[in-house]
């Protein structure tokens, strides 16, 4: 219809230019066409890479959100909002975690066998700038644990250890150290300690390994201690003569005689201590003086680093 007619449209057209109520409706919609343009612009402001660092995905672990090598523009501040979704990272399972509104987040028990990711917003006067999304973690496993160890740490004796329940989901590993050498051979969770372990510390090492289907590779290692003495037999012997008292006092190891105690004791009259002084095996001491009459004697070795503490009690009549 234009095409048939060019003359009269392109002279009506001309006529509306001369119109007051065109060109102001002219001004008007340019106006509103720029505001359009901009507006975009300001509500979606180029967001950066945002990247969990810090952490790992194991319960109590913290993840940071960040944003390596961004500075916020002047005036805007990021708000964040934690999400935790279904271990297959299905992006429509993701819900918001309750006051989890901080720029760390501490992986909790609730969150094992999920993900998580972090949603940051650029605001600035009350207004959003701006959105953006981590990519989510990889399934949140327990958190590796030092074994729990049972049994007297004494030489000869069996200790045995045991892994939390991470056990059930990490590839697991043990072996036993004596100080911070392997123990060759010792990579079961009991162990029977040796006269080599006395007055040391053995450890159980616990290693756990997980590979994600993203080839990511986490490992982690828990370790716990025990101090390994003798045991010891004390012996006390007293006999009195004359006003006199002869003690008589030995102290060796229970599962090798040749082994002597060795330590300072503490000898008792009573509740008073008669005396003390380092006892290394055998030892013959008198005393003259005491009260004629019935003496408890008690004869006590505290336990140091090597052995373990042990008592000997004997009752005798000073005449």
């Amino acid at each position: 219809m234009f095409q048939q007619t060019p003359g009269k449209f392109q002279t009506t057209t001309r006529s509306w230019r001369k119109h007051p109520g065109f060109r102001l409706s002219l001004v008007a919609g340019v106006l509103a066409s720029l505001v359009l343009a901009m507006a975009p612009a300001q509500a979606q402001m180029r967001m950066p890479q945002i990247r969990l660092t810090g952490g790992g995905p194991t319960v109590t672990a913290t993840y940071t959100a960040s944003t390596p090598g961004y500075r916020w523009a002047r005036g805007v501040t990021p708000r964040y909002q934690w999400y935790r979704g279904a271990a297959s990272g299905n992006t429509s399972t993701f819900r918001a975690i309750p006051r989890a509104n901080n720029r760390r987040y501490t992986l909790k028990t609730a969150d094992h066998g999920h993900r998580v990711r972090v949603a940051i917003r650029a605001v600035r006067s009350g207004k959003t700038l701006g959105r953006g999304l981590s990519p989510s973690s990889n399934r949140i496993l327990h958190e590796v644990t030092a074994p729990k160890l049972s049994g007297i740490g004494l030489v000869g004796n069996t200790i045995t250890g045991k892994l939390g329940v991470w056990s059930t989901e990490w590839r697991t590993s043990v072996y036993w150290r004596r100080g911070a050498a392997r123990i060759p051979g010792a990579t079961s969770l009991r162990y029977r300690t040796r006269p080599a372990d006395a007055g040391r510390s053995v450890s159980l090492v616990g290693l756990g390994q997980y590979r994600f289907p993203n080839g990511v590779h986490a490992i982690d290692r828990r370790v716990t201690h025990k101090r390994v003495r003798w045991a010891q037999r004390l012996i006390l012997n007293a006999s009195s003569s004359r006003g006199k008292l002869f003690v008589t006092m030995n102290s060796y190891a229970r599962r090798a005689s040749q082994v002597r105690g060795n330590g300072k004791v503490f000898l008792y009259d009573g509740s008073r201590v008669l005396k003390s002084f380092w006892l290394n095996g055998r030892r013959v001491m008198t005393f003259h003086g005491l009260p004629k009459g019935r003496h408890n004697l008690k004869l006590s070795f505290p336990t140091n680093n090597f052995f373990a503490g042990a008592k000997a009690t004997r009752s005798v009549i000073v005449r």
